[in-house]
């Protein structure tokens, strides 16, 4: 009985400290702490998104714990790849674990850091897919961010070229709604949370959810021993009920 109220107390105490870091900082991480070793990683997350703030929270306690300071760098996909892949940033915040057969120079932490679910939309009500292969063998038109394995796994060698629009900007994806270049654009959960708040998406419509799909966070081949204790320490933070906390935390938040 003991053992289940100092439980109780240790979740709430944890629970508070979190909400009043959220609310006295932005979590950018940005600033070294005295004695701390910068760790740059680029990501292609928008800004805003819930999962973007989430990932850098967690990482960046859990990188606190290793003597890092976390910095992030925001780009498109491609060029993410390039600057990690020549060594101008530490590695990639979240990517797909096949992420590792496109640059195999970069070491994948095994310890998830979220998920993330992918779906389909329209703007056309007569449009039913209910899964990948029924979009390959469609003749509709594709419109998705460029750059993404995940993405590239199931639609490049599979739709023909004419059909895919590849996009820069996961914004340009409901352009490209609107405009008629594509049917359905391919998108994160993490996306469309902020895209239907915008105010001309009323008809901007989920025809289709597909998979949730893990995200890990990538290093560079020289941070081998960080990969390894980076993985671990995120593990301990989910059995000791740390990542349950900044999630109520963040829910409370928003």
């Amino acid at each position: 009985m003991k053992n289940s109220s100092n439980s109780k107390a240790f979740k709430a105490k944890l629970l508070l400290t979190t909400i009043g870091f959220l609310l006295s900082t932005t979590i950018a991480f940005d600033v070294e702490s005295d004695g701390t070793k910068p760790l740059t990683l680029a990501s292609h997350s928008p800004d805003s998104t819930h999962h973007l703030h989430r990932a850098k929270i967690i990482l960046g306690r859990a990188l606190t714990q290793l003597g890092y300071s976390l910095t992030i760098r925001r780009c498109e996909p491609n060029l993410c790849t390039q600057l990690a892949n020549h060594n101008r940033v530490d590695g990639e915040l979240i990517r797909v674990a096949i992420y590792h057969d496109r640059v195999p120079t970069l070491l994948m932490v095994k310890e998830p850091v979220l998920s993330v679910t992918w779906s389909a939309y329209s703007l056309n009500p007569a449009i039913q897919v209910q899964n990948w292969q029924q979009i390959v063998n469609s003749n509709f038109k594709i419109s998705y961010l460029d750059g993404l394995p995940f993405l590239d796994h199931h639609l490049l060698g599979k739709v023909s070229p004419e059909r895919l629009v590849k996009l820069k900007h996961w914004m340009v994806g409901l352009e490209s709604l609107r405009s008629g270049k594509a049917d359905i654009f391919i998108t994160a959960d993490h996306v469309d949370s902020i895209s239907i708040r915008n105010s001309e998406l009323f008809y901007f419509r989920q025809i289709q959810l597909f998979e949730q799909v893990p995200l890990h966070t990538f290093l560079n081949s020289r941070h081998q021993q960080l990969a390894k204790k980076l993985s671990a320490i995120m593990a301990k933070m989910k059995t000791n009920g740390e990542i349950s906390a900044i999630d109520q935390a963040l829910f409370i938040a928003r």
